[in-house]
Order: structure tokens, then sequence, then C-alpha cells
């Protein structure tokens, strides 16, 4: 069991509240820090038989989602510092994955957009990644797939409208 996390508040939390508290961000921990492992990366891109760099994975993903997309969109879905995701960015263009193209809005602006190739190398990191997922939820019946579905969901959504007020009084602040 994971040692107890302690708050200013946890005081008013009855014992079994801080239990289901301490538990639930014992396991969100642990499942975000083994999907974002880059040793769990560099499998999967070694069952895509994929050239790239494990960490470049995020990046193409999110030009695929976004796509045609700015640097700066893809910095900002991913919380990364842009220079960062430049860097990232010149990479997979020198490696055939993406493409610049002018911004018709904005003539000094690019925009991203995956190649056949990238297009191609993200398929195959996708497919790895599910049949992982199928490996992993193999035995578990359609209920059980659905009830973790709703339940991710649900969590999901309260979670991103919590953590957005929290950061929209922040960024309303440094506007002026």
């Amino acid at each position: 069991m994971a040692p107890t996390r302690r708050s200013g508040s946890s005081q008013a939390r009855s014992q079994r509240d801080q239990q289901w508290l301490n538990d639930l961000t014992t396991a969100i921990t642990s499942v975000t820090t083994k999907a974002h492992s880059m040793q769990l990366y560099e499998v999967m891109g070694m069952n895509a038989k994929t050239p790239l760099r494990p960490y470049l994975f995020g990046v193409l993903s999110r030009v695929r989602d976004l796509q045609p997309a700015r640097v700066s969109d893809v910095a900002k879905q991913m919380d990364y510092e842009r220079s960062t995701v430049s860097r990232h960015i010149t990479e997979l263009v020198n490696l055939g994955c993406l493409k610049k193209s002018a911004d018709p809005e904005d003539g000094r602006a690019v925009m991203l957009q995956l190649t056949p190739k990238g297009r191609a190398i993200i398929d195959r990191v996708y497919d790895a990644w599910f049949t992982s997922l199928s490996a992993i939820t193999k035995g578990w019946s359609q209920s059980d797939q659905a009830m973790l579905l709703t339940l991710l969901g649900r969590f999901d959504g309260e979670f991103t409208a919590y953590v957005d007020s929290l950061i929209a009084p922040r960024t309303e602040g440094s506007k002026d």
C-alpha cells in the first residue's frame, strides 16, 4: 500500500475519504507514469517497427489529431514549451514525417500536416498500443469495458472542468 499523503485540509476528511483519495491518487499516478514512460514508448516503437525516437510519437500524434495545425497549437495541446515542440517538429520534418506549408490566414505562420510516411508510422504505433490494450483487457466483459469508459469519461470531464476553473483566473490575470 502507498504511503498516506497528507494535506492541510485532510483532518476535515473522514479516514475512509482520505484512504479513497490516497488510493485514487496512487492509481492515477501509476497509470499515467506507466502510460508515458520512455521504456513503454521504446517498446511500442519496436513493436511498430518504426525508426523514430519515442519522444516524437506524442508530437506526431497531436499533429494527426489537429491537422492542419500550427506549432503553437501543438505546444498548447501538449502543454510543452513552443521551443521544445519546434525542435521535435524540425526533426519530424527532416525525417519526412511532417510537411510544413504557409498558413493562408497568416503568411508568417506555418501549418503542419502528416506526410504519408508520418501517417503510416503513427498508425503502426497506435496499432501496437491497441494490441497492448487488447491484451491488458482480454479477460474483461463488455460490461466491464463499458463501465471503465463511462467512469473515465466522467472523471475526465469533471477533472478537465476543475483544472480549467483553476487555470482560467491565472491566465485572465496575466493578460493585463
